[in-house]
């Protein structure tokens, strides 16, 4: 080796320290007193868009955070006057359409170029008709038992949560009102329709180009939605609508935490809160207020404005940092001591959950990943933070938080 090869071996050694080093600073500074970290979780405008359209819903007009989620969603428009799934995404219709309506509910002037360029932008993608739809379903899915090959069970958890409010909402099929009203002729977005005659979102691609297309999953929700159509979504069977809804709304109740949250993410608060107050429930009624208070919890304000997340991740936040400093070989053992000891105090040793359905005999020891989800552990959490604890301590292997995590995982697992 020569000696200038050496002398480069040492500069980018040098140079390696130098970066670990502010980095671990950073991280540092960034843990919080408990011990945990909690960075923003990135996601798409709709989020944002859709609290925005619950507010107006309800009444609930925003005032003094105008301004911050109108620069938030300008923010983050693409070149060609779209919003995209994802960053660096192309533009996508639906989601286009949905930060178009906020901007225009919170006062943007539909003249200025950002607006004209969003509606140049989903004209030319079809307009509002090509927006996605939620499929229907009865309110009455809430009663088949967990042995059916369709039930609420069935769902990921992330919907599972979801799927309840979303059928008291299709029971109901509300119209609410938009800043010039309410009306059966309302023009209030005619300037996104190619046909403002014929204002119809179709709820998927007719059924034969399904079945050409071999979308048999898609195909047999198609059929369903026909049928239910064909039926009136069984509002002609009223003790079983009636009974089907009083059992929604209690299981809705049974998974809220006493914080409020719903799994700590936003489809099923945000959705929750129509599902109560189409029920009768007023704004100031326990678990409606205790559910508006969760959603602001899931605020995030910067220079860039403020936006609603899609969730909150502290404990996988912690777990992925610990993960980091024990990878970097950092001198501060104490912290991260401290960071598992915060993450511990969180792991769910109760039988409680929507897992435990198909699963009632596997003893708990999940994580989950919000500050209040006591109902669905997940599993690449929990093993994120086995991680942890092995890395940070060998000897943690026969700890009774890592046994008792690492017999769960295998018990999740999918067996169909």
């Amino acid at each position: 080796m020569t000696s200038r090869e050496v002398h480069d071996d040492s500069s980018l050694v040098s140079q390696v320290e130098h970066a670990l080093k502010l980095s671990n600073d950073y991280a540092l500074g960034l843990v919080h007193p408990d011990g945990h970290w909690y960075g923003e979780m990135n996601t798409n405008v709709t989020v944002t868009a859709e609290y925005i359209f619950l507010r107006q819903a309800l009444g609930l007009y925003l005032k003094a955070d105008v301004a911050a989620y109108c620069h938030y969603l300008l923010s983050q428009q693409n070149s060609d006057g779209s919003w995209g799934l994802a960053p660096e995404y192309p533009g996508d219709v639906s989601t286009s359409t949905e930060a178009y309506l906020a901007l225009k509910i919170l006062g943007t002037s539909p003249h200025i170029p950002a607006m004209q360029n969003a509606r140049e932008f989903v004209l030319k993608t079809g307009g509002i008709a090509r927006v996605r739809v939620f499929t229907q379903l009865p309110v009455e899915l809430m009663l088949l038992p967990s042995i059916c090959p369709i039930n609420i069970y069935k769902f990921a958890s992330w919907a599972l949560g979801t799927v309840a409010p979303l059928l008291i909402i299709c029971h109901h099929q509300p119209v609410y009102s938009l800043p010039n009203g309410k009306s059966a002729n309302n023009d209030y977005l005619d300037e996104l329709w190619l046909d403002r005659t014929n204002k119809s979102v179709p709820y998927g691609l007719p059924l034969w180009d399904l079945m050409f297309q071999r979308e048999f999953a898609a195909l047999a929700f198609g059929v369903l939605d026909k049928v239910l159509y064909q039926l009136n979504g069984l509002r002609s069977i009223p003790f079983t609508r009636a009974y089907a809804r009083k059992q929604c709304i209690k299981w809705i109740l049974e998974r809220q935490e006493k914080t409020g949250d719903w799994a700590g993410i936003f489809p099923p608060m945000h959705a929750n809160m129509y599902a109560f107050t189409l029920e009768g429930y007023r704004l100031d009624d326990g678990p409606v207020r205790l559910g508006f208070q969760a959603l602001e919890r899931l605020g995030w304000e910067d220079e860039k404005g403020k936006r609603i997340q899609a969730c909150v991740s502290p404990v996988w936040d912690t777990a992925l940092m610990a993960i980091g400093l024990c990878d970097a070989m950092s001198p501060n053992t104490q912290t991260i001591d401290h960071a598992l000891a915060w993450i511990r105090a969180r792991q769910l040793l109760e039988p409680r959950g929507d897992w435990r359905v198909y699963r009632p005999q596997l003893a708990p020891g999940g994580f989950s990943f919000e500050y209040e989800n006591s109902w669905y552990p997940d599993v690449d959490d929990t093993a994120a933070i086995i991680l942890a604890q092995v890395k940070h301590d060998n000897g943690s292997i026969g700890s009774n938080s890592v046994i008792a995590a690492a017999t769960w995982i295998p018990g999740m697992q999918n067996l169909t």
